[in-house]
């Protein structure tokens, strides 16, 4: 039957959409968002599936066995379709507006009058399949609302005594002393009364290295300590720390961009005044059967099923090229898309820094300065102790064991190797141990944050024998994607960076990007998106930190990566799953394809609509004509909307054999 064609056939082609992008990638990239309300509504259309079902058979039995039968079904007809009554009458006497379901409640209620049972269980099964389709693209286009407080950890440790104490989060009051470890994200807002520690907090401010903190330093809550222990007296918790006001600011934009009616509904609503205008005029010349056969060929919700196929279908072609496109309306604004804006730390360079030059300031040779500093640091995993072992391994440097017992950690790390006390650290470890530095240093170390890179400084013995440069690292990919970009028409392309403006501007030379901000604050970084925007420019917008994610909402599209901070993952709209830039630039290839494929897709639904009123004019084209073209139009924008999918997998078996 087409109940069991479309439920059987159709349906589980849909279920290659969202449901299996969710089996196929890691929670990590979804939003924790009550999503009760779709549930909900696909509950209550799953419950009509089977009184439908039930409807049609004793519809059929009526038609093949005893006429009476049929009228038996009228109640749950009304039952399956009692949303199309109840939205006509919504909006009718609320709104004042006829709309489809006005147009549908009319014709199916003619259908029964007449006698026309086994044709209004197709309409049935049509409607049913769309609102199925409908919620299952309004669900997930709708914006995720973003709760940045479920990232922070739920116990604390607090200082009670002079002892560390386990605690909630929720009971942790201002004054209250907390204390973070290396490797632990800090819970609060707050300033260190004790203790030094490196502190990564780039998802905040941008900065592409590690920050030195100390005693009568400001922390912030989601900030990460890389090394050391702080004892950090708390200012702010929870709903009042930096990162949740950011939460709230995103919070109150979210509606900004799902107010919207997809364009095939809001078209489909529109016409049906005009057309049940005509069918008025219709009925009053030619009689009931002509006036239904022209109601008939209004698209109704074909338009709209088709629109929800073909959106599923580029959805799910994106998660095969590794991008997870969470709307499907993202496709069709990435067809307007002039200007790119890239967050420079963590999109265009990678976390982890490279090695620079190594610095002799005694008779101690680049290779021993930096085999000392692999040996103090090779019990580290943060980003600085991994490019260090990364460079003595690819010099091929053996790394000598240390003594376990000696190991410190504060700005730097002291062990003991061969011996002789080594220590690893920054200027500030080093006056902290009473190391002296030599003069010379001062000014390779101004020279470098003039540059934007960071100095780690390598001393034996009490005396500073070098100094390592850090290096923020440049993505392998990202100057082939600027060029890609470049060749799909899109020139305007900036950076906006939290960080100084001299390592800003290199990277803008390096990759050939003209325009660039730097020092640049979260909330300034939306400002200058909108200033973009009033300039009538469309703009694309890739980050992947909290300090991005304002910027993000703000923009017309907003990408992040696989990785990146929740809350960026949260409120993009497309996520980039292989961790890279390599498949940005596929994206708008995408969406032209998608604009070409959608376009098509109405024309021959519409294009047989027409076709259906343009029959009327025929002596023998009745509402078994009528009922066909339905058919055909609906078959018809179904292979349109498919084909991208089906071609794809025809591509991959070929490439496969």
């Amino acid at each position: 039957s087409f109940y069991d064609f479309m439920h059987n056939t159709v349906v589980p082609i849909f279920e290659i959409g969202y449901e299996q992008i969710r089996r196929r990638y890691p929670v990590d990239v979804w939003s924790a968002m009550d999503e009760s309300e779709f549930e909900k509504a696909e509950r209550a259309l799953n419950r009509r599936l089977p009184v439908l079902g039930a409807s049609l058979g004793l519809a059929m039995a009526g038609g093949i066995i005893y006429a009476p039968l049929s009228f038996l079904t009228v109640p749950l007809l009304l039952y399956v379709l009692k949303d199309v009554y109840i939205g006509s009458f919504d909006s009718l006497f609320k709104d004042s507006k006829i709309n489809v379901d006005t147009l549908a409640a009319i014709l199916v209620t003619a259908y029964i009058l007449k006698g026309y049972i086994l044709v209004c269980h197709v309409h049935a099964s049509l409607y049913m399949l769309n609102r199925k389709l409908l919620n299952k693209v309004k669900r997930d286009a709708q914006s995720r609302v973003v709760d940045v407080l479920r990232q922070q950890p739920r116990t604390v440790w607090v200082l009670v005594d002079g002892a560390e104490v386990e605690m909630p989060l929720e009971a942790i009051e201002p004054g209250d002393i907390v204390v973070a470890h290396a490797g632990e994200s800090v819970p609060v807002d707050g300033i260190i009364s004790e203790g030094m520690a490196s502190i990564d907090q780039h998802v905040l401010t941008g900065e592409s290295l590690p920050i030195e903190k100390r005693a009568g330093d400001t922390v912030f809550a989601m900030s990460v300590v890389l090394s050391g222990r702080v004892c950090i007296q708390v200012e702010k918790t929870g709903e009042e720390t930096a990162v949740a006001h950011i939460g709230h600011i995103l919070n109150r934009t979210a509606s900004a961009q799902t107010d919207t009616e997809l364009w095939a509904e809001t078209v489909t609503n529109r016409t049906a005044l005009p057309l049940l205008a005509l069918g008025a005029v219709t009925y009053s010349m030619a009689g009931p059967v002509a006036a239904m056969i022209l109601l008939n060929a209004h698209f109704r919700y074909r338009l709209v099923i088709t629109a929800s196929t073909c959106v599923l279908t580029y959805v799910n072609l994106a998660s095969h090229k590794g991008l997870l496109v969470k709307d499907g309306r993202t496709l069709e604004r990435l067809d307007r898309i002039d200007t790119v804006v890239f967050d420079k730390t963590g999109t265009l360079t990678q976390e982890q820094p490279h090695i620079g030059r190594i610095h002799c300031l005694t008779e101690t040779d680049v290779n021993d300065i930096l085999r000392l500093a692999a040996a103090a640091e090779q019990k580290q995993s943060h980003p600085i102790a991994r490019a260090i072992l990364q460079e003595a391994k690819a010099r091929q440097l053996q790394v000598p064991p240390i003594e376990a017992a000696a190991y410190q950690v504060g700005y730097g790390v002291m062990v003991n190797v061969d011996d002789h006390a080594i220590y690893v650290g920054s200027a500030r470890f080093m006056e902290a141990e009473e190391i002296g530095i030599p003069p010379c240093t001062a000014a390779i170390e101004t020279a470098c944050h003039a540059q934007g890179h960071s100095l780690v400084m390598v001393a034996m013995d009490g005396r500073v024998v070098g100094a390592i440069e850090l290096h923020a690292a440049i993505r392998p990919e990202a100057k082939a994607m600027v060029e890609g970009l470049r060749q799909r028409g899109i020139t305007s392309i900036y950076i906006i960076s939290g960080d100084h403006p001299a390592p800003t501007r290199k990277l803008a030379e390096d990759l050939g990007i003209e325009h660039y901000f730097a020092d640049t604050l979260p909330e300034h970084k939306a400002a200058l998106i909108e200033n973009l925007q009033g300039g009538g420019q469309s703009v694309c917008y890739v980050g992947d930190g909290i300090n991005d994610a304002i910027a993000m909402k703000r923009a017309d599209v907003s990408v992040s990566m696989r990785g990146a901070s929740t809350i960026a993952t949260d409120t993009a709209q497309v996520i980039l799953m292989d961790d890279s830039l390599s498949s940005f630039c596929q994206l708008f290839d995408l969406a032209r394809e998608y604009k070409k494929s959608m376009t098509t897709t109405f024309s021959s639904v519409l294009a047989l609509s027409a076709a259906s009123l343009g029959g009327m004019m025929m002596p023998a084209y009745g509402l078994a004509w009528s009922l066909g073209m339905s058919w055909v139009s609906m078959l018809a924008g179904f292979s349109s909307a498919m084909w991208p999918l089906t071609r794809h997998r025809r591509e991959t078996t070929i490439d496969l054999k």
